[in-house]
């Protein structure tokens, strides 16, 4: 018997041990950075638009840190010295954007050089210029099939050249948000000496319809080398699934198509292959490319980015999901929207922190399936499109 309970007991124990090998009883591995040097990364492109210019500055951070948001800088000295003795100064205007104190175009036949000052370091990239025009052909959407297999609309443009030319496009995406839930009635706590009860009051400003806004993230080049006539046509742009919402009532999209010198372009090129699906001015590097600038006094110093100087040329269009794809084909837009009647003290709760919206007065229904309370509520974003945009709409808007 003893020799039975021993070798079960053996038998335990080595059960255990291979247990732990299998489902990996050990620590998981976060991965530290032994070694870690700061290094800015510069966004910086000045066109021949007459406007104010935009550059934006932002640093790397440790890999163990796993941030969602950018590290900006927001206290550095950025100025653009052109060869005509001109100097145009940027100010900070936050979130790591500096924008030019009066608005420039650049001018063809001129040169520019960026000049960075940033941790007591000054930098500086080569001297730079339009390299020639830019002409966006046409830009127009088409239902296509992504690299998933799933239906969309896919942004297109084409392009013609009287020169072999290297371009970059990004673009400005705007799109309209439609409530699912329209109310012109929102709760209120009333209090009383002996407690508190809810009151109806009118909404107090536009919550079916915004608008919101998002600038490009990841930038496509292109370029005529090899192409006949220096023309291309169908180069994609962007590519928007069937279930994106942006596109779920009528959707908007600028684009911009800068001639950028043969240089930019390679750089550009050689960034998106390293950094995958991810823009190239991330703070996640995988490499380090050396651009067009570098540390005045250490030529050690790393810096990430490049400083165009371009011609660009622009389109806009506009078009609404049923333009492009079956209205059968949207998924519901009151999806992840559960109506529910939250218990007063529950209901209190919800109305002071701004969480729900109003639907319906539930007082005198008895409990069923959406719950017990005097009102039927949904979350404030189901009802409240302020929450993902704003309910100005945009001056080049067109309906």
């Amino acid at each position: 018997m003893k020799k039975d309970l021993k070798n079960i007991k053996e038998r335990v124990i080595l059960g255990i041990s291979l247990l732990c090998i299998l489902t990996a009883c050990i620590d998981p591995y976060e991965p530290k950075t032994e070694m870690f040097e700061s290094v800015l990364i510069v966004d910086a492109t000045i066109t021949d638009e007459l406007k104010t210019q935009k550059i934006t500055i932002s640093e790397t951070y440790r890999l163990e840190e796993r941030r969602d948001t950018v590290n900006f800088v927001n206290n550095a000295r950025v100025s653009v010295n052109a060869s005509s003795g001109e100097t145009f100064n940027f100010v900070a205007a936050g979130n790591g954007e500096y924008r030019s104190e009066t608005p420039f175009q650049a001018i063809m036949g001129e040169s520019y050089r960026l000049e960075v000052t940033a941790n007591n370091e000054i930098y500086e990239s080569t001297l730079e210029q339009i390299s020639g025009s830019s002409q966006l052909d046409s830009l127009y959407v088409e239902s296509n099939t992504g690299y998933n297999g799933l239906p969309g609309a896919a942004i297109l443009v084409n392009n013609k050249s009287e020169t072999k030319s290297y371009y970059r496009y990004t673009y400005e995406e705007t799109y309209k948000i439609v409530s699912p839930y329209v109310r012109d009635k929102d709760l209120a706590v009333i209090y009383y000496d002996e407690g508190y009860d809810f009151e109806l009051v009118p909404t107090t400003k536009e919550e079916e319809i915004c608008y919101n806004t998002l600038e490009s993230r990841e930038i496509v080049v292109a370029n005529t080398e090899g192409v006949g006539n220096n023309n291309y046509s169908g180069l994609l742009i962007k590519f928007l699934n069937f279930r994106d919402s942006k596109i779920f009532h009528r959707y908007s999209i600028l684009v911009k198509q800068l001639n950028i010198s043969a240089e930019a372009f390679s750089y550009f090129e050689i960034s998106n292959e390293l950094a995958g699906n991810d823009n190239v001015f991330s703070q996640k590097q995988p490499g380090f490319l050396q651009g067009n600038l570098s540390s005045v006094e250490n030529e050690n110093r790393k810096i990430v980015g490049y400083f165009s100087v371009a011609s660009v040329d622009s389109k806009r269009i506009f078009f609404n999901y049923t333009d492009v794809l079956d209205i059968d084909q949207r998924p519901s837009l009151i999806r992840n929207c559960e109506k529910f009647r939250p218990i007063s003290d529950s209901l209190k709760t919800f109305i002071e922190n701004d969480e729900i919206k109003f639907l319906e007065n539930n007082r005198r229904v008895p409990p069923n399936e959406n719950g017990s309370g005097p009102y039927l509520v949904v979350f404030t974003r189901c009802r409240d499109c302020t929450v993902y945009g704003t309910n100005v709409k945009p001056e080049f808007w067109i309906d």
